[in-house]
């Protein structure tokens, strides 16, 4: 490209609008990558001892289910500080039906056969 035909394209504001657009695209999907789904259907919650965490599952939306078969939709796991409701952390389950209630440790929480996560101060 020569360098009249580029000073050209570069002064042209449909140039700057489809840059505005690219660059508007990126940050919302930034966003989206780096966002938390929304936990809209609690599924179960269960509390710590002392009161200060929360294990919360969620069933994520999608995907049709036959009658009797909501245990089978996917979800979430979080580890959540009730003071603050912080997602402290994350991990996606397959079947929210495969969930069994936390052993609560003084130190770490454990949801067992699935994860472990270590209870910050």
């Amino acid at each position: 490209m020569s360098q009249g035909r580029l000073t050209r394209a570069v002064r042209h504001p449909a140039t700057w609008i489809a840059l505005a657009v690219l660059a508007g695209a990126v940050v919302l999907a930034i966003k989206l990558i780096h966002s938390h789904p929304a936990c809209k259907e609690i599924y179960a919650r269960d509390r710590s001892p002392d009161g200060r965490f929360e294990v919360v599952v969620c069933r994520l939306p999608g995907g049709a289910a036959m009658p009797g078969q909501g245990d089978d939709a996917p979800g979430l796991a979080r580890l959540v500080r009730v003071q603050t409701d912080e997602i402290l952390e994350e991990k996606q389950l397959p079947i929210v039906g495969s969930y069994s209630h936390p052993l609560w440790n003084a130190d770490s929480v454990e949801i067992v056969g699935f994860t472990r996560w270590d209870l910050p101060p």
